[in-house]
């Protein structure tokens, strides 16, 4: 099943959106909004970037949806696991909400509008798709869950440095796991294999001591000069052992 996440996150691997308009506001206190609707009109999506707000939204170009809500419309994006509506308008009034500080109004600068194009918005977006940035400011945040999971790397990270005489860094990379995955699945037993094949891989991990878990719609095994990372799935726990094992040679 679609998660609402996914439906308002649009893949990396996907072709850039087009715009359909641009606009840009300003607030009373020097914050610069960018609004990009995107093609085709009837999806009712938007690209949303707010800037020089003190917030740690600035510069994230936030994927949204159009919502018809009374006599305007919401621009609501997701923060933390829920809907946020970072912008609304309301007959002729805009209002944009982002983290850690109030509502504030802005108005359309058309000036600015002019002197300005949706081109940097749109690389913004992809770029921050591609780092992460934008699936870590909308997944749901599990302290408990990552605290025990960290616990648990941590542990084999020690065992692997004492076996293998490497500074071994296991990372888990929760912002690919998803709401879904995190809420369902053990993070960590799908991560485990990596921990358990690297015990037999000591002299790779003197040369590349850096370990990352992530999850990805397929098995597979990365090596490059940043280190190795296993990409785990669902069934990484049972299948991942045997695929390591096979594909990450001695």
């Amino acid at each position: 099943m679609l998660t609402l996440l996914a439906m308002c996150l649009w893949s990396a691997s996907a072709s850039a959106p087009a715009a359909d308009s641009f606009k840009v506001y300003r607030g009373s206190d020097g914050q610069t909004v960018e609004v990009v609707g995107l093609a085709p009109r009837t999806d009712r999506k938007a690209v949303v970037r707010v800037r020089g707000a003190d917030s740690d939204a600035d510069g994230l170009a936030l994927p949204c949806r159009i919502s018809a809500a009374g006599t305007g419309f919401d621009y609501v994006t997701r923060r933390e696991g829920s809907d946020w509506v970072v912008m609304a308008q309301r007959e002729g009034r805009s209002e944009v909400t982002v983290p850690g500080r109030g509502a504030f109004a802005v108005r359309f600068d058309q000036p600015a509008t002019d002197a300005a194009s949706a081109a940097p918005v749109l690389e913004a977006w992809a770029g921050q798709q591609t780092s992460g940035a934008l699936t870590e400011f909308a997944r749901k945040k599990w302290p408990h869950l990552e605290a025990k999971y960290l616990k648990k790397a941590a542990a084999a990270q020690a065992e692997l440095r004492a076996s293998c005489g490497a500074e071994v860094v296991l990372r888990l990379d929760f912002g690919s796991f998803g709401d879904d995955a995190m809420a369902d699945l053990d993070v960590w037993a799908l991560c485990e294999p990596l921990a358990k094949v690297a015990s037999h891989r000591c002299p790779a991990l003197k040369k590349a001591p850096a370990l990352s878990c992530r999850m990805g719609p397929a098995l597979d095994l990365v090596v490059d000069s940043a280190g190795t990372t296993f990409v785990t799935t669902r069934a990484g726990a049972t299948e991942g052992p045997v695929f390591l094992d096979k594909r990450w040679r001695p």
